[in-house]
């Protein structure tokens, strides 16, 4: 992973049985397995819980690996400090993928006094834009840096052409009160409430690996799976920098019965935390 090493991530597929920590989460996904040579492989990033920092990694690998990397909101991100095109210029945003391996996409706005973001330039762009790269990243949802969320009304926005989407929960979230680390209470009382009987009105209640599992298989992998049948769709469980939480994070993915996905811990140590 070039002079700085990469090393420290640890990234963990969960299949048949919990593997041994890798230190690449293209090797965990078998990215090069699915990605067909020629044609853009877009993945689209979806929940809380460190989206952005798994998108930085994976678009760090993608560059080591010869890729051009097209990194482009469909809601809303962080302004990037780096490999940032601040224009729907489909020519700016190819000579930046050609000196830099990576190109981030959005247009620049201030939603609030001290927070900037970028926003989606729209479909026509996104279009022409992904004819330019070999990965697409795209931030496909907003959770207020909150590790869990549930999904509102037209969310996450997923590009059509997706060919994997990543459903990703920070594992910080376990033990904290429900409304300290999830984005969407209401949607997120509803549905515990119809599978645990959960009271509505309980304000004191905490995020427990069962009711975890719940908000993710029935939040976002299952209504996935039936909007994006030919994608591949994996839950993604971040933040597991302790052995206890990647313990935690196999318990949860065998609570959703889901036939894999992936554990990922350390990736605030990376040169790739701060890309972009």
């Amino acid at each position: 992973m070039g002079e700085d090493g990469g090393q420290n991530v640890e990234a963990y597929y969960y299949g048949a049985c919990l593997t041994q920590a890798v230190h690449s989460i293209f090797k965990a996904l078998e990215i090069e397995k699915y990605r067909l040579s020629g044609c853009p492989f877009v993945i689209s990033f979806t929940g809380g819980g460190g989206k952005t920092s798994l998108i930085r990694r994976m678009a760090w690998e993608g560059r080591e690996l010869g890729l051009k990397v097209l990194v482009i909101p469909t809601t809303h991100m962080a302004l990037p400090e780096h490999f940032f095109v601040p224009e729907p210029s489909v020519g700016a945003l190819e000579q930046t993928l050609k000196d830099s391996g990576i190109a981030v996409a959005g247009n620049p706005e201030e939603r609030k006094p001290g927070e900037k973001k970028i926003s989606f330039w729209g479909w026509e762009f996104y279009q022409q834009a992904r004819e330019k790269a070999d990965l697409v990243l795209v931030e496909a949802d907003g959770a207020k840096r909150l590790p869990v969320k549930v999904p509102g009304p037209a969310e996450p926005v997923i590009p059509g052409d997706t060919d994997l989407i990543l459903c990703v929960y920070g594992l910080k979230a376990l033990g904290q009160k429900g409304e300290k680390c999830c984005f969407r209470m209401e949607q997120a009382k509803t549905l515990l409430g119809e599978s645990f009987s959960l009271d509505k009105e309980d304000r004191e209640w905490a995020m427990e690996e069962k009711y975890m599992a719940c908000l993710m298989k029935q939040g976002y992998l299952s209504p996935l799976k039936q909007s994006f049948p030919q994608a591949r769709i994996l839950p993604v469980f971040n933040q597991a920098d302790t052995g206890e939480l990647v313990l935690a994070g196999k318990r949860i993915l065998e609570q959703i019965g889901h036939t894999e996905g992936l554990i990922t811990g350390n990736l605030w140590k990376e040169p790739s935390f701060e890309l972009f």
